[in-house]
């Protein structure tokens, strides 16, 4: 094991950060826990392929630098397993994508290599034209990156933020879980955020259940978030566990006994039974709130 150049109470603190970030992880025979992830790979060097083509909207285009002298880059791997649409969410991805654009212009690079299957390479193409999304990809075919690095197995592990040096500066991926991402803007801003006080918050329905639908189609839904605690509520981000669902809130503060709502689209793409969740994150305890969605797709 690599060893790392960090002071130990540094470390412990940024272990811990993680840990309540991410979740305990179960420890088996083909994972490693969260707290060997994150001695191995922090102050790591990544090292990166030649030759991997690029492609945005179905057409090769010219391809980042992995090398580019930049402050920090971010590092998002995605490899053939599961759903290409649940394992990118590009519409999220692209709205960080231009987020950060504006906060850390010239500073921050992102870096996207995806392996896809032979047969996912028209459903990526599908994709990127449903989104609009217009930032290059590495088309990893032969998985070049993980042969060099062997990343995590846990696909929650798979997102880096790199310094200038491409040296592991912090670990999970900020597209799925707000609170990773006020980790990365912290270091790349040098601002560490204060914690919000705790508030309780009611979500009705607490759970949707949409039967019948037909694939190709949007259906609309209307959660209502109710703070019901005493100090204000502020929803840091809405993640829906599949790319065929898109969550839409305010960004204003929901004052003690107020209201607000989360629209939710869903377009399914295939036939079937199918069981995802959208969570809420804000100050709340644990950080998050989880509604399942279930339902038919004809």
């Amino acid at each position: 094991m690599q060893k790392v150049n960090k002071p130990r109470r540094a470390y412990y603190h940024y272990f811990i950060f993680l840990f309540l970030c991410l979740g305990a992880c179960k420890e088996d025979k083909k994972t490693q826990s969260l707290q060997q992830v994150v001695a191995e790979w922090t102050g790591k060097e990544i090292h990166f392929p030649e030759g991997i083509p690029c492609q945005s909207l179905g057409k090769d285009t010219a391809c980042m630098d992995p090398y580019n002298p930049t402050a920090y880059k971010i590092l998002l791997y995605v490899d053939s397993t599961g759903c290409t649409g649940c394992r990118l969410q590009l519409a999220e991805l692209k709205q960080l994508i231009e987020e950060t654009d504006t906060l850390f212009r010239g500073k921050l690079d992102f870096l996207i290599f995806y392996q896809p299957k032979s047969k996912d390479k028209k459903e990526l193409d599908f994709q990127m034209k449903l989104y609009d999304f217009r930032h290059p990809v590495f088309m990893d075919m032969d998985n070049q990156i993980d042969k060099l690095n062997r990343f995590p197995s846990n696909p929650e592990l798979q997102c880096f933020l790199l310094d200038h040096s491409n040296k592991v500066v912090a670990i999970g991926n900020p597209v799925t879980n707000p609170k990773i991402r006020e980790l990365y803007f912290g270091q790349i801003s040098g601002v560490r955020r204060t914690t919000a006080p705790l508030t309780t918050i009611q979500v009705t329905p607490d759970r949707l259940e949409l039967y019948g639908m037909k694939a190709g189609e949007t259906y609309s839904s209307v959660l209502e978030v109710e703070n019901t605690g005493d100090k204000p509520f502020a929803i840091l981000g809405v993640n829906a566990s599949c790319g065929c669902t898109v969550p839409t809130w305010s960004k204003q503060p929901i004052a003690p006994g107020g209201k607000t709502e989360i629209r939710v689209e869903v377009k399914p793409e295939s036939t079937g039974f199918f069981n995802k969740t959208i969570d809420v994150y804000g100050n709340i305890e644990k950080s998050v709130f989880r509604i399942n969605i279930i339902g038919t797709v004809e």
